[in-house]
């Protein structure tokens, strides 16, 4: 049993010392070396993610500060009154140009109005069917026929017809 033990013993010395031993203790080396440096890669890495990310979130919450949020709502603020002010002065000289064309149309109307001809002296004259009459060879003596003044109506009888 002791020559076996120390059989194996002094092959695995001369395994150790064997140049297969030193190639896969020097692959295993290179190994070693390559996963330190891509562990310190990743490393720096992310501290470059976490810090762009804090940097980011600072910034978005300097931008969701209180203080800047009421200086926004207030230029907002500032821009509606603005706005809204042009749009009531925009609307006030549109209405008073609408009132102003209303006028003049109402007096328009009125200057064309029957009823304006009326209070200047002049009569509509209607036959018994209500039909206007326009001249004299439309009435005969003895009809009756019915005048609008501007103020009232009257009932008549043609006496006499005078042609123009």
């Amino acid at each position: 049993m002791r020559y076996k033990i120390v059989d194996a013993r002094t092959r695995v010395q001369e395994h150790a010392l064997s140049q297969v031993f030193d190639e896969v203790r020097s692959r295993m080396r290179n190994a070693r070396i390559e996963t330190n440096s891509a562990t310190h890669r990743l490393q720096l890495q992310l501290n470059r993610a976490v810090r762009a990310a804090r940097e980011r979130a600072n910034e978005i919450s300097f931008q969701l500060s209180p203080a800047r949020l009421q200086t926004r709502v207030a230029n907002a603020r500032k821009r509606f009154d603005t706005a809204h002010n042009s749009c009531r002065g925009l609307m006030d000289t549109h209405v008073e140009d609408a009132r102003s064309r209303l006028g003049l149309a109402a007096t328009s109307l009125g200057a064309l109005s029957p009823l304006a001809v009326l209070d200047r002296g002049y009569a509509l004259v209607e036959d018994e069917s209500g039909n206007l009459l326009r001249d004299a060879e439309s009435a005969w003596v003895g009809d009756s026929i019915r005048v609008r003044l501007a103020r009232g109506r009257l009932e008549a009888r043609v006496e006499g017809v005078e042609e123009a």
